[in-house]
């Protein structure tokens, strides 16, 4: 038995009929390797039939959704995006940058939620897992970026420079101490007072530190 023909008999155990134009808006995501909303359905389904609706496609969509032979996602959007259900569960997983959408197989996950089910007497029916971050696409590209900036230690800034903290370069208890003193990643640190020797004056979230030359030889600003 084909997709079409398991929706069809879905449709039919409800009393209802699987109507040409249903079963267009049904193909339409079948064939679909992306997640369509219901304009992007509506536009690919008057390609073949100029006389469709939008309000038809939304109907169908939410029928259809309502049967359990279509999903429907957010993914961090206020419109819904459609796809028909597969036979093997499938996540998504959202970049929150890009908004790029990639689908993956997890046997894992499935076998953990099976035996999680079974084990507290649950019959399993659906499963909805989805993951957002940054994709490997991203990742790269803040890394490039990053790698762009350039950086100089806080004790050769001359006074009257604004920087911005982009790292610490003096290990885990250095960096513990100047997060103490205020000097947090990504605060905006100006140089009040730099003679090339002696202490340095700094501000920085409206208060003012002195710090000894080793200690800002280790604070990486990038300039502004």
């Amino acid at each position: 038995m084909d997709k079409n023909q398991r929706a069809s008999k879905t449709v039919q155990r409800q009393g209802l009929r699987l109507t040409p134009r249903r079963r267009l808006v049904l193909e339409i995501l079948q064939e679909s390797h992306e997640h369509l909303d219901a304009e992007m359905v509506y536009e690919r389904a008057r390609s073949r039939d100029p006389h469709i609706s939008l309000a038809t496609v939304y109907r169908t969509l939410a029928l259809f959704r309502l049967l359990g032979i279509v999903e429907q996602h957010q993914f961090g959007e206020s419109h819904g995006h459609f796809e028909a259900v597969q036979s093997n569960p499938h996540y998504h997983f959202t970049c929150v940058e890009c908004g790029q959408v990639s689908e993956f197989s997890a046997p894992e996950v499935d076998a953990l939620v099976q035996h999680l089910c079974q084990k507290a007497g649950h019959r399993l029916e659906h499963v909805k897992l989805d993951l957002s971050g940054v994709c490997s696409v991203c990742q790269s590209k803040r890394e490039s970026k990053a790698a762009s900036i350039s950086m100089e230690p806080l004790s050769v800034v001359s006074a009257g420079i604004v920087g911005q903290i982009k790292r610490f370069a003096g290990g885990h208890d250095f960096a513990a101490r100047a997060i103490a003193m205020g000097l947090t990643l990504g605060a905006e640190v100006k140089v009040i007072q730099n003679y090339g020797h002696g202490p340095i004056l700094v501000g920085v979230q409206g208060a003012r530190i002195a710090l000894g030359r080793g200690e800002a030889a280790k604070i990486m600003v990038s300039l502004q």
